[in-house]
């Protein structure tokens, strides 16, 4: 048990750490590093308040009742310490340096109303309570006794070294911890002088983020010579600089937005020409056919040039295979390029028949250029083979130059294919669906006017909304469900009852070295949320198979283990 104690208060120390409203913030505790380093940076703003959140007593009776009895009181346990964390937001900093010696900090910012413990323990003269508070809060006190520290006089002043293991001491209204004495005042030396704190290239401005900035040279020197196989040093001769990749994010009422960045252009090898020629595209016209609100929509501008395979052989000769295949139809290369210097899309949208049940549609498009669309379109159905083989039936839709439908009497699905313009279709569709426009929602509408590299989304509500209808009692998968055991269609039942907390995702490229990703959130009663919904499903469904296992003497799972 003390043992369990000892790693815990370490683990909180390393891992509960917290933003400031004073000058000085946890980053600027870090230090500078060399470019030829390899580092992860990460900073967590309200640490504090996000715990509690988390670990919050609806949240843990939640997941108690799938664990066994003394599972769940530990469960709980460690949910009460966790909730009481004090601290506000934290900075980390970890990697090793060109000579691959490794280093660690962190930074922790407070309340004001810990700022007097702060002051103890600048000035040494902490007690194991005071150092228990800053850990865990209020119930920090109850593990106080079991806190092993020193307290040492260093050049920066006194520190306290616990465990034999972290290096700890304060500054202002920063908690400073490391793995060593030198990194240690190296966080001291970074708060008096701005020129050494460390600086990462940042693309966003949320306050939560992971940088990571590796030069391959650093990260080789910490892998023994006998470990470096082939494609580990294949990979390495991909960069030709250190390479910078960046998660950022924020939350706001109602929205939470997750950011990426990486500077491919300037580390990666063979990437320049392709993101130098790559352009953005307004997605206002993303071909989406069928009517009512689109539930899945991906479309992305695509630059192809064969030359972007010579790295990769493997790939090439897959491209070269196939190319030649098509060659045998009369379709050329030079057709096949410029259809995927376009757009390609995939959505889900309009409604389509599945052995005469409505399902939504499914389908791809590609938009190419220079007539590509209709010279291979027009191979395909030159060719006897296919025409031969595939029975079609043609369609008229206005608009549309071409347009057939796989003969329903052979596909128990609604197939269709076609052109518009220099757009190819093919796709899971009813036909009269192929001329109508769907209705986008005022989100999706707005992304889709900007220019952008891609644009994606999935709109949670509709998917929810078409799911509920179809497995009513009167849709039309109701059948299907039925089937079931009672114990699952009631989950289902209940599962579908709920309230989805996440409405609308959205995804775009700004550029083609970062995406954004944003949650639309709801606001969700108790008694509707979602999460409750499926975990007491998932317990009913236990409690159906154990009662259904002693009804019938089938031995379970958990008597059996370690029976011979």
């Amino acid at each position: 048990m003390l043992k369990f104690l000892r790693l815990f208060i370490v683990g909180a120390l390393i891992a509960f750490v917290p933003v400031s409203s004073q000058a000085l913030e946890p980053q600027d505790a870090l230090s500078a590093r060399a470019e030829k380093s390899a580092y992860v940076v990460a900073r967590v703003d309200n640490l504090g308040g996000a715990l509690k959140e988390i670990f919050s007593i609806s949240n843990i009776e939640m997941f108690a009742s799938l664990v066994a009895p003394e599972e769940a009181q530990a469960l709980r346990l460690f949910a009460g310490l966790a909730s009481q964390v004090p601290a506000k937001s934290v900075a980390l900093a970890s990697g090793v340096t060109p000579d691959a010696t490794p280093f660690f900090q962190i930074a922790v910012s407070y309340p004001d109303s810990f700022k007097s413990k702060l002051e103890l323990v600048a000035s040494g003269k902490a007690t194991r309570e005071d150092l228990a508070a800053l850990i865990l809060g209020n119930s920090g006190a109850a593990f106080a006794y079991n806190i092993q520290f020193e307290t040492l006089d260093g050049e920066s002043g006194k520190y306290y070294l616990l465990f034999d293991t972290v290096f700890l001491s304060a500054k202002d209204d920063l908690l400073l911890l490391s793995m060593s004495k030198a990194d240690l005042d190296e966080s001291f030396a970074a708060l008096g002088t701005a020129k050494k704190r460390l600086v990462i290239k940042r693309r966003f401005v949320a306050p939560n983020y992971k940088f990571i900035h590796i030069d391959m040279s650093a990260l080789a020197s910490v892998i023994p010579e006998d470990d470096q196989d082939l494609n580990f040093k294949n990979t390495l001769k991909l960069f030709k600089a250190p390479i910078d990749i960046e998660f950022a994010f924020e939350s706001k009422p109602g929205k939470f937005t997750a950011s990426f960045a990486i500077n491919a252009l300037e580390s990666i090898v063979g990437v320049d020409d392709f993101v130098k020629t790559a352009k953005t595209t307004k997605h206002g016209e993303m071909f989406i056919a069928g009517s009512g609100r689109p539930y899945i929509g991906f479309s992305g501008s695509f630059k192809f040039d064969k030359s972007n395979l010579d790295l990769y052989p493997e790939y090439a000769q897959i491209w070269n295979s196939f190319t030649d295949e098509l060659s045998k139809i009369g379709i050329d290369k030079t057709d096949v390029k410029n259809l995927l210097e376009g757009n390609i899309l995939f959505a889900a949208s309009g409604k389509a028949s599945l052995m005469g049940q409505s399902i939504p549609g499914v389908y791809f498009t590609i938009t190419g250029r220079n007539g590509a669309a209709e010279k291979i379109l027009g191979k395909i159905l030159g060719n006897e083979k296919f025409t031969s083989s595939v029975p079609l039936a043609p369609l008229k839709v206005k608009g549309w130059d071409d347009s057939y439908q796989v003969d329903p009497g052979i596909a128990p699905v609604s197939l269709a294919f076609g052109r518009k313009g220099e757009t190819l279709f093919f796709g899971v569709i009813n036909p009269d669906e192929l001329g109508k426009k769907p209705d986008f929602t005022p989100e999706v509408a707005d992304i889709m006017k900007r220019d952008l590299f891609s644009v994606g989304f999935v709109d949670v509500s509709e998917i929810w909304k078409y799911l509920r209808t179809a497995i009513s009692d009167n849709g039309s998968l109701r059948a299907h469900i039925n089937t079931l055991e009672p114990a699952y269609i009631q989950a289902m039942d209940d599962i579908l009852d709920a309230d989805v907390f996440i409405s609308l995702i959205k995804l775009w490229a700004p550029s083609a070295e970062t995406g954004i990703v944003e949650l639309s959130l709801s606001d969700v009663s108790e008694e509707k949320r979602f999460l409750p919904r499926v975990i007491n499903a998932i317990a009913n469904i236990d409690k159906a198979k154990n009662s259904f296992n002693d009804d019938n003497g089938v031995e379970s799972e958990d008597d059996s283990t370690g029976k011979e």
